[in-house]
């Protein structure tokens, strides 16, 4: 059995139609972001992309809500940006992965450092400016590993996304 966007589905009331599924192919390669009033205004102005006359909005309302064409299209894009970053992993590595391996090895002295700070015999004041500065820079190394793998860059983010961040980070070691 092939992916939800490969072949008509089925439903409790029957199957895709194979006009459906080609009007849904048409959907999967319109251009993004793709919304219906938008395809729709896409396939008008657009008749050399449809072999046939464009459906009336009611229709493609009923097939689109029916056959689930937004989760499928999300499936397919999903599927396409998986196969493009394993096409171009090497290129991927080559770009980011020097910058992600520095920045994690910075990480792990930054955590080292802190595990220092909190066994040093350095006086309470001076632990908390030291601990307060190692946070701080933590905090730049986040947002930069954040901005290369397309991330938001709030710092007020939770240790979870921390160790999902390192996680995603371990395809480039």
């Amino acid at each position: 059995m092939g992916e939800i966007w490969e072949e008509p589905q089925t439903d409790e009331k029957g199957k895709e139609t194979a006009r459906a599924f080609e009007v849904f192919n048409q959907y999967l390669n319109s251009p993004k972001p793709r919304t219906l009033p938008k395809f729709l205004r896409w396939i008008e102005k657009n008749p050399s992309e449809t072999n046939s006359k464009p459906p009336k909005k009611w229709t493609v309302d009923e097939w689109s809500k029916r056959w689930h064409w937004k989760e499928r299209a999300e499936a397919y894009d999903v599927n396409n940006v998986e196969r493009i970053r394993n096409q171009n992993k090497v290129l991927v590595d080559d770009a980011f992965g020097g910058q992600v391996r520095t920045i994690l090895d910075q990480l792990n002295d930054l955590d080292d450092e802190r595990d220092s700070i909190y066994v040093s015999d350095l006086d309470e004041d001076k632990k908390a400016r030291a601990l307060k500065r190692n946070s701080e820079n933590k905090a730049i190394l986040m947002k930069e590993l954040r901005l290369i793998m397309g991330m938001t860059t709030d710092n007020n983010k939770s240790v979870v996304e921390h160790n999902g961040l390192r996680r995603l980070a371990d395809a480039f070691k």
